[in-house]
C-alpha cells in the first residue's frame, strides 16, 4: 500500500527559527562553506531551508537542504541545489547532491521514507520546461533516484 503527505507532514519536523542551529555541526559547517559565493553574506539558514526525513530507517534525523531557499544563485531553469545528508551512526554523509525544482510530496512505500521530485525536463530526455518526475529512496545501501 503507497501512502502519501504533502511536505508539511514530515517524518521528524524542527521547530522554530532554533532549526538551523540544530543541524549538525558536520552539515551546518559544510552549509555555510558551500554559501560563500552568495552576493549577500550568509550568517544563517532559514528554516524553509530544512527538511527532516529518515531515509535509512534507523530512528535518526537525515537532512535535506534547499539552497534555494537561502540564495538564489544556486538555482536555475533545471530548479535549486538541494542537498541529502543521511545518518551513519554518530555522523552523517552527503548521500545525494542534485538541482530538484521541485519537492511534490513525501510519503512512505514498503515502510521506506520516498521523496516524489520533478526535475529539469532534460534528465527524461524532454524539452527543459517539461515535467521529469522522479522518486528519491533508500535502497538498503545509498539513496537512488529513478523515474516514476
Amino acid at each position: 500500500m503507497i501512502k502519501w503527505w504533502m511536505g508539511a507532514a514530515l517524518v521528524l519536523s524542527l521547530q522554530g527559527d532554533a532549526a538551523a542551529q540544530e543541524l549538525p555541526e558536520l552539515i551546518r559547517s559544510d552549509l555555510l562553506n558551500e554559501l560563500k559565493d552568495c552576493e549577500q553574506p550568509v550568517r544563517s539558514i532559514k528554516r524553509s531551508a530544512i527538511r527532516i526525513f529518515d531515509f535509512n530507517g534507523d530512528g535518526i534525523a537525515d537532512y535535506v537542504i534547499d539552497y534555494g531557499e537561502i540564495c538564489s544563485a544556486y538555482c536555475g531553469t533545471g530548479g535549486c541545489t538541494h542537498d541529502i545528508w543521511v545518518s551513519q551512526g554518530t555522523t552523517w554523509a552527503k548521500a545525494l547532491s542534485a538541482n530538484i525544482r521541485d519537492i511534490e510530496s513525501v510519503g512512505k512505500v514498503g515502510g521506506k521514507t520516498v521523496l516524489r521530485v520533478d526535475l529539469h525536463g532534460s534528465f527524461c530526455d524532454r524539452v527543459g520546461a517539461d515535467s521529469c518526475p522522479h522518486v528519491i529512496v533508500w535502497d538498503g545501501g545509498a539513496l537512488r533516484m529513478r523515474r516514476r
